[in-house]
């Protein structure tokens, strides 16, 4: 498959949000995708208008009705709509207004994805599955390091995958899934990405993100933060390195946020694990 043009931070350019409306309390960029929280005030309504990228709307609280040329689509929490660029459509806010994700794909992800583009057409599709990943979605825009902007990556791309109109080709046997898990084990510290892990593994980034997590029972960005975090427990018991430097090592954004992964993963800080290997949970 074609590669990701990434710019010099490692991350494909990917959109602002000038165009979006209402409030936006929270955003996050990934190789592939631009994504921003939205909040709409109850009782609004926002003319016609047409955006000049791509976009998907998930709703995750309240609701909308949007009107389009040929179409009128309720959108309650766990709708997601799938919007063509320049589709021109109107929104007229319910009694509650509205908490939306929205989410654009980057110009490289359309130009390596166009035999299987989700946003050539416009769709609409809605369900109980849909709204927990829109959920997931949100709780995870606050992330910061490279094992959650994975996290994010992937859940995003699960959940756009679950409007595709087909499976996208896969391998018969998946064993991909080994070969990824064992590069990870071997270099756990790389910067994972999805573009990458799909690239290597000569698999659909679709089939990437919904299969990995079927199979190993984690997601790929919980899986490379495992494997980090297990490579930091080595780190720890092996040397004296100060626990700023095995956070950044780790590609955790400071060493408050290392401390608090290690200590939910493990069931205890890295500096009482370094002091007594002994007193470590039972926790893998």
């Amino acid at each position: 498959m074609p590669g990701i043009r990434e710019t010099s931070s490692g991350h494909a350019a990917a959109p602002p949000w000038p165009d979006v409306h209402g409030a936006r309390p929270a955003g996050a960029t990934t190789p592939f995708f631009s994504l921003c929280e939205s909040r709409h005030v109850a009782g609004s309504s926002l003319p016609r208008h047409r955006h000049p990228r791509p976009y998907a709307c998930i709703v995750i609280a309240g609701g909308f009705e949007e009107t389009g040329c040929d179409r009128s689509e309720p959108a309650t929490p766990g709708t997601v709509l799938l919007h063509p660029a320049g589709d021109e459509h109107g929104d007229r806010f319910g009694p509650s207004g509205a908490i939306c994700i929205n989410v654009s794909p980057s110009a490289a992800w359309l130009d390596a994805m166009s035999e299987d583009n989700l946003f050539r057409d416009y769709r609409a599709f809605r369900g109980d599955a849909a709204l927990h990943m829109g959920n997931t979605l949100r709780h995870r825009l606050g992330a910061c390091d490279t094992a959650g902007r994975l996290a994010l990556e992937a859940a995003t791309l699960a959940l756009l995958s679950e409007g595709a109109p087909h499976e996208p080709r896969r391998d018969g046997r998946g064993a991909w899934v080994r070969r990824v898990c064992d590069d990870i084990r071997r270099e756990p510290c790389a910067e994972w990405t999805l573009a990458g892990i799909a690239a290597t593994a000569h698999v659909h980034p679709m089939h990437v993100a919904r299969t990995f997590r079927r199979r190993v029972g984690l997601s790929l960005g919980q899986f490379v933060r495992a494997e980090r975090l297990a490579w930091a427990r080595a780190t720890l018991s092996a040397g004296d390195a100060s626990l700023a430097a095995i956070a950044i090592d780790a590609g955790f954004y400071d060493e408050s946020h290392f401390i608090g992964a290690f200590r939910r993963h493990f069931g205890v800080t890295p500096g009482s694990y370094r002091r007594n290997p002994g007193t470590q949970s039972s926790r893998p």
